[in-house]
């Protein structure tokens, strides 16, 4: 919600994903992400409904992991990755007015790295993990001049913490949260007009299930509570925009190994 209007957000989304153990503890992998069919339907407070789609894929993310510390006596094990996601273009947000459809693109390039420590001990298993990414400028390409912008350069970063119990060897269950650093985005419109958009702290929660039918096959259900706040501050006028964004996510993920 913003301002009054209410924004309701359906989609479709396949995270297609493939890694391999290149080297003696090191990992390379690659990411990909397919929506299809994302439906945006806002209303006003006066009553105005808009409605626009988008679809396609995503900027794929690259990435390496490297396990520097694996002590089977203690069951602590440590992992360091770096990341990095190429831009192909404006991010294109859709406009039903005009039949056209939005894309999936990020509209800027990003790259990160990662920290991780587990502990694992008989049927239970501790991780927490901290990232920290920077996004490239970027450009976002919407309806009118005024609602497409050009983004300056920022830093992200979050802190996982999760804990995974096993029920025998084919059931575990796994419940965590990953925390979302405030950041601040510069943003300078396409009609000139600059603005500061500030999202602040925010916990994602999360539920997962996993069943593992085949040692080599693992089946996961995941449940993710979102909400979060930011806030646009225009420099033409200095007025407050805050919108606040809710959501539901469930997941299903299925990985094999081979």
């Amino acid at each position: 919600t913003s301002r009054g209007q209410t924004t309701t957000i359906a989609r479709n989304t396949v995270i297609l994903g493939a890694a391999y153990g290149w080297i003696h503890r090191i990992q390379i992998s690659l990411l990909e992400t397919l929506l299809w069919d994302q439906n945006l339907d806002s209303h006003t407070a006066q009553g105005v409904e808009t409605e626009a789609t988008s679809q396609g894929l995503s900027n794929p993310t690259f990435a390496a992991a490297w396990r520097f510390l694996e002590d089977g006596g203690t069951g602590l094990s440590g992992e360091f990755g770096l990341d990095a996601t190429p831009s192909f273009g404006s991010k294109v947000t859709g406009d039903g007015k005009n039949n056209r459809d939005g894309n999936n693109l990020s509209g800027s390039s990003s790259a990160g790295a990662t920290l991780a420590f587990y502990w694992r001990a008989i049927f239970n298993e501790l991780g927490i993990l901290g990232t920290m990414n920077h996004n490239s400028s970027g450009h976002t390409e919407a309806a009118t001049v005024a609602n497409s912008f050009a983004s300056a350069p920022y830093w992200a970063a979050t802190v996982t913490l999760n804990d995974r119990i096993h029920f025998g060897p084919n059931f575990f269950t796994e419940v965590g949260g990953t925390g979302f650093l405030a950041n601040q985005t510069d943003q300078t419109a396409d009609d000139g007009i600059e603005r500061i958009s500030s999202q602040s702290f925010y916990i994602n929660p999360h539920l997962l299930l996993g069943f593992r039918p085949d040692p080599n096959v693992v089946l996961t259900l995941n449940l993710m509570s979102h909400h979060a706040t930011t806030s646009v501050i225009g420099s033409r006028t200095g007025a407050e925009v805050t919108s606040e964004n809710t959501a539901i996510i469930c997941t299903i993920g299925l990985l094999h190994q081979f």
